[in-house]
């Protein structure tokens, strides 16, 4: 199977049945990873990369993030001690959640008890100023980053860069992309980029780029997918966060999914 630098998130309140055949359908159209959101405690982390991995062989998989004002890290480890998931093959998402004080110190924290209890697990952390992204390229395998413009990008790989100073390799970057085609895509990006806002960090992050109107694509197909991630640094990983009209519905997902399917022109290497 070949696979892409492009990976895909599909929604995490889809259940495990429905993460089970999206996780199998991302494998089979060639994204190089497969990735599940955190939606309160509906369903716990563990079993919802345990439903992605059900009917896939070789792609990553990817929780972005686990909010640890939510999840206690121990409780994290004792669950993943007592499933059969291959940790080889999972990235591990964390992010402060709505921490006001001390996030800097309990995300920390939290990756030296992963890190001391599961040495073959890739570590991400969520991030967005500059200390946090600083954190992530000083302790982090890989660093959750979102709603960012090419130039923001840029400007957050260099501070990630500057954390990891002295490392031998700086921890890899996951880019989500809200991706809405149709007629009405642009207004539902508006509408997830509202949502977002709701909450003070999101709310921050979003003035520091100047209020943008929309951060996202509006494609339907991959020619276009390809154009809109053009700008953007080549050494992140790009992954696909659709926004499909029907959102809550599995086959609408995997509709999406084979028709943003990664094209033959951006495979790297043959498995």
């Amino acid at each position: 199977m070949r696979t892409s630098r492009w990976g895909i998130c599909v929604e995490g309140s889809l259940g495990p049945a429905g993460l089970e055949q999206l996780g199998y359908e991302a494998e089979q159209c060639g994204y190089s990873s497969v990735w599940t959101n955190v939606i309160g405690y509906e369903q716990h982390p563990v079993d919802m990369m345990e439903a992605l991995a059900r009917r896939t062989t070789t792609i990553d998989l990817g929780v972005g993030v686990i909010p640890i004002d939510r999840h206690r890290t121990d409780e994290l480890i004792a669950r993943l001690a007592s499933s059969g998931l291959d940790r080889a093959r999972w990235i591990a998402g964390i992010g402060a959640g709505q921490i006001r004080r001390g996030a800097l110190d309990a995300v920390t924290e939290a990756i030296l008890q992963l890190r001391s209890a599961w040495s073959d697990l890739r570590i991400g952390v969520g991030a967005y100023g500059p200390r946090m992204l600083q954190l992530a390229g000083r302790l982090a395998d890989a660093v959750n980053l979102n709603w960012m413009t090419a130039e923001r990008l840029e400007w957050a790989m260099a501070q990630i860069d500057r954390g990891a100073a002295g490392r031998t390799e700086a921890p890899t970057c996951y880019l989500y992309h809200r991706v809405a085609g149709g007629p009405d895509g642009a207004s539902r990006l508006r509408a997830e980029m509202e949502m977002y806002a709701q909450y003070p960090v999101h709310q921050r992050h979003q003035k520091e780029l100047g209020d943008q109107v929309l951060i996202g694509m509006t494609v339907d197909d991959p020619a276009g997918l390809a154009v809109g991630l053009s700008s953007y640094p080549a050494d992140c990983h790009h992954v696909l966060r659709p926004l499909p009209e029907g959102r809550n519905s599995v086959a609408a997902w995997a509709e999406v999914l084979r028709r943003l399917a990664p094209p033959d022109g951006d495979m790297e290497k043959e498995q």
